[in-house]
């Protein structure tokens, strides 16, 4: 048997509630506004750091990672913060260790690693571009308890 919502309310077995919400109708458009006033910020902000991002940078992160068990070992991160593309990453080791990169687009990065034999004491990258960047090897903080820290 089917009986119709219009029949049951009629017949009072659900009794029709209208909703009603107390609320001001000038505190209703604030509701809504200022999430979108918020979002329209971010978005600006947003923009203006792409903007102000320069055509050519460079980021280098070199680690030198020392553990118990591996011994030491030295990667190089090389990530371009630019706009655009950099072109001919030679990037110095150390001594007689020269390794090269064609192309880095935007955003992406690549990692170096030493010869054994390298005498590793600072790095240096430069791009077709002009941009050069030197650095010295960093160690992360080493903490008790977790793999390859150390005693």
């Amino acid at each position: 048997m089917f009986i119709s919502r219009a029949v049951l309310y009629k017949n009072h077995y659900y009794p029709m509630r209208q909703l009603t919400y107390n609320v001001p109708l000038k505190w209703s458009k604030v509701y809504v506004l200022a999430p979108v006033a918020a979002g329209a910020a971010l978005v600006l902000i947003y923009l203006y750091m792409q903007e102000s991002k320069p055509a050519h940078a460079l980021e280098v992160d070199a680690i030198k990672d020392t553990t118990d068990i591996a011994g030491t070992q030295y990667r190089i991160r090389v990530i371009n913060v630019g706009k655009d593309p950099l072109t001919g990453i030679t990037v110095t080791l150390g001594t007689g260790d020269v390794q090269k990169l064609a192309s880095l687009d935007p955003g992406d990065d690549f990692y170096f690693y030493p010869k054994p034999t390298t005498n590793t004491t600072n790095v240096q990258v430069t791009t077709n571009e002009g941009v050069t960047v030197m650095t010295d090897y960093r160690s992360p903080a080493k903490t008790f308890g977790l793999p390859g820290s150390g005693r």
